[in-house]
């Protein structure tokens, strides 16, 4: 299945890193607007999301902003909350407004109402070197094919879809079979194993007396933004 991008189109500095920052915990890739505007994207891309506060859109001409709405959703990021009133009461952009401040939990949101469940479920992630594409269930690093199955797989992807996030044992053991969930230390035999598979010690860190968690700042920038 496709990958998924989201392209960037914020002029403020602090959101523009955030949504990139967002965009890579979910496995999305981010391209800076004027970079996308110049080059476009990948054909086995699916774009689903624009973000643009006003400088971002400014900056761009009104024809351009036109094609951009049929593109695919725009989501207007005010600066202030007096800016959040003032385009909500005079509708000068016509598409979503987001609220003051914009933060993980409505990019999430703006991506829940865009992206369907079936896509989402069945699209390939991609934490810069890292690749999952979840529907022939194929983890490749580097390039490199990685021998992941069966619940070695599950515990895996559970991991990248809690990027940077501490996922406990306890939650991994509920994706074992009842007849192994008798000991958490099944789940530290898969881990010892995927850490094997994978070649990296230093990808999926241990919490002691918690769980693990996937370090996304030892995968690299990758395809980070464009």
């Amino acid at each position: 299945m496709a990958t998924l991008g989201v392209i960037n189109g914020a002029a403020d500095p602090e959101v523009h890193e955030r949504i990139e920052r967002y965009a890579f915990s979910e496995g999305i890739l981010a391209h800076d607007l004027k970079s996308y505007l110049k080059e476009g994207i990948e054909k086995e891309e699916k774009l689903i999301l624009i973000l643009a506060d006003r400088e971002g859109l400014d900056a761009i001409s009104k024809q351009m902003v036109n094609i951009l709405l049929m593109t695919c959703p725009v989501v207007f990021l005010p600066s202030s909350e007096e800016e959040m009133e003032q385009v909500l009461r005079e509708r000068k952009y016509p598409m979503e407004i987001a609220r003051y401040p914009f933060d993980e939990r409505d990019f999430r949101r703006a991506r829940k109402a865009y992206v369907s469940r079936e896509v989402w479920e069945h699209r390939t992630m991609v934490f810069g070197e890292l690749r999952i594409d979840r529907s022939s269930r194929e983890v490749r690093l580097n390039g490199q094919p990685l021998e992941l199955c069966g619940y070695d797989y599950d515990i895996f992807l559970i991991l990248a879809e809690h990027m940077g996030d501490v996922v406990s044992r306890e939650f991994i053991n509920q994706m074992l079979p009842e007849r192994k969930r008798s000991s958490l230390r099944n789940v530290d035999t898969h881990i010892k194993r995927i850490r094997k598979r994978v070649g990296r010690e230093d990808l999926i860190q241990c919490i002691r007396s918690v769980g693990y968690c996937m370090l996304e700042e030892r995968l690299g920038e990758g395809e980070r933004a464009g």
